[in-house]
């Protein structure tokens, strides 16, 4: 626990997210006060301290918080990082009080697989623990598909293919397993594998609600187009990231601050190729829906392309 919680205190007091600095992109880290984690922390370690409601339900909401700020890519808000790297030092904590409890670790896995893709310590300690929850239940196919992630992480990218694959053939008819392992190739750059598991999830659904899909239609939902969106981000591919984020906000009934979120990630896309028109079309969309955090990021951008 002492080696991951240094390693973790180390990164955060030397924050260089690995997935935008390899595209470039800036992360806002402003935020109003009543969006400071570092005010969440207080919260929990004074909930902690007292007990008054058990460490195993403090350290569960500290750990859905956690999952919220990886997914969101919240990361570079104030106070997320040193957030989640209390919660990864009370997860520890559970982590020696259920060492035989499948469902607690695969949760912990959960997280640490989305740390992993921030701080590399992380990605053999998750392999090691994926590992153990296979020797407890070798049949539990989730595990199997992170497993993959981190094999992916470790650019074992064949390997990482191989096991989503072998994984997927499990259950020719579960389309959740093909679009797992549809991610896995994007992020292994396996194109073929790729479009056939999505071609294999659209035919499946297809056959079990007997419908077509029109032009524009998906049968997708949005969390999974959000999901293939950051995926083909991370994999540099951005046309297609921008394709797909586009079809989220149409579906997202949200003008709040999760579509201000995407604005301000496709105005990051935009600039990044070059398309300044666009960039300043988006941020200032999300300047409009989340002014706090993005009316002065808007401002800052918008003067820099134009002078």
């Amino acid at each position: 626990m002492n080696r991951i919680n240094s390693q973790f205190a180390f990164y955060y007091l030397n924050y260089k997210p690995i997935k935008e600095s390899q595209l470039s992109v800036r992360i806002s880290s402003s935020s109003n006060n009543n969006k400071s984690y570092l005010n969440l922390l207080k919260d929990f370690n004074n909930a902690l301290s007292l007990n008054s409601f058990g460490d195993s339900l403090v350290r569960q909401g500290m750990k859905a918080i956690s999952f919220y700020i990886l997914q969101e890519e919240l990361i570079g808000q104030k106070g997320a990082l040193e957030f989640i790297a209390k919660t990864v030092e009370e997860l520890e904590k559970g982590i020696a009080e259920n060492s035989y409890n499948l469902e607690y670790l695969t949760d912990v896995i959960n997280i640490y697989t989305r740390i992993a893709k921030y701080e590399e310590y992380f990605i053999e300690y998750t392999e090691a623990l994926i590992n153990k929850c296979l020797r407890l239940n070798p049949q539990y196919d989730r595990l199997y598909f992170m497993l993959a992630d981190i094999l992916v992480l470790k650019k074992d990218f064949n390997k990482a293919v191989e096991v989503a694959s072998n994984i997927a053939a499990r259950g020719p008819d579960n389309d959740i397993t093909y679009f797992e392992l549809a991610l896995i190739a994007i992020r292994s750059s396996n194109d073929e594998v790729a479009s056939n598991a999505l071609e294999k999830v659209k035919a499946i659904r297809m056959a079990a609600y007997d419908y077509t899909v029109a032009d524009g239609d998906t049968v997708f939902s949005v969390g999974e187009l959000r999901r293939m969106a950051q995926v083909y981000l991370e994999s540099n591919k951005l046309h297609e990231a921008i394709h797909l984020y586009k079809l989220v906000l149409t579906y997202l009934q949200d003008d709040g601050p999760a579509a201000a979120r995407l604005h301000f990630k496709m105005a990051n896309i935009y600039h990044i190729i070059g398309d300044s028109e666009n960039t300043i079309k988006e941020i200032k969309k999300a300047a409009e829906l989340d002014p706090d955090n993005y009316a002065e990021e808007a401002e800052r951008i918008i003067y820099s392309l134009n002078k």
